[in-house]
């Protein structure tokens, strides 16, 4: 399960991401927000994950990544980034928090062997990386 897995497409496309996990080695998680919203104040959640051999996946959420501040713009490119976005004098910052969430989680079903495929409660995830990130730490 270490790696990036990607909600709903195993193609990476263009200077971001969609949702997508990053779990790491050590039993942490961070759960990515899609990149190209840039309206979203929300960046990721953090936390430790548990996978339960009953099929649960057992998140502990203690901390979210946020963007406090900034000025809202209309972006004016085309494609994937027209429309609102946060910009200039925006602070990121980490806000603590606890909280448990159980999910439910399967292998999808077999098909292509290259690609790896899991489904989080009714979401399926690609796994597009082997080296999970966690692109706030200092």
């Amino acid at each position: 399960m270490i790696g990036v897995w990607q909600k709903d497409s195993k193609e990476i496309g263009g200077d971001s991401e969609l949702d997508r996990y990053h779990f790491f080695g050590d039993g942490g998680f961070i759960y990515y927000f899609n990149g190209y919203d840039g309206a979203n104040r929300t960046l990721a959640i953090k936390g430790t994950y548990e996978n339960k051999s009953n099929g649960d996946l057992i998140f502990k959420v203690t901390s979210f990544v946020e963007v406090q501040g900034g000025l809202f713009s209309k972006l004016s490119t085309s494609g994937e980034h027209n429309g609102w976005a946060i910009v200039d004098h925006g602070e990121i910052r980490e806000v603590k928090q606890q909280q448990e969430v159980i999910s439910s989680y399967q292998k999808c079903e077999k098909g292509d062997p290259k690609v790896l495929c899991i489904i989080i409660d009714d979401d399926k995830f690609y796994k597009i990386d082997t080296t999970p990130k966690d692109i706030f730490k200092k």
